[in-house]
């Protein structure tokens, strides 16, 4: 079944492709594909989490030069 769906092309590293694989069969994902998703989605959650948890710096108010 073709899909529509944007494809990327990525190298991985043995040790973070073996981590891929065993996330796979560990939560029984049918394909790497699905497998690779899911963990993009939740790193991207995670850091979108971590900003908005993330205590901002308050800003000054400049001071307007007197003339």
């Amino acid at each position: 079944m073709a899909t529509e769906k944007p494809r990327a092309m990525i190298t991985l590293d043995q040790e973070l492709f073996e981590q891929i694989e065993d996330f796979r069969f560990k939560n029984r994902y049918p394909n790497r594909s699905m497998a690779i998703n899911a963990l993009l989605e939740a790193g991207i959650k995670a850091l979108k989490d971590k900003e908005d948890t993330t205590p901002k710096k308050p800003t000054r108010k400049k001071r307007s030069k007197k003339q």
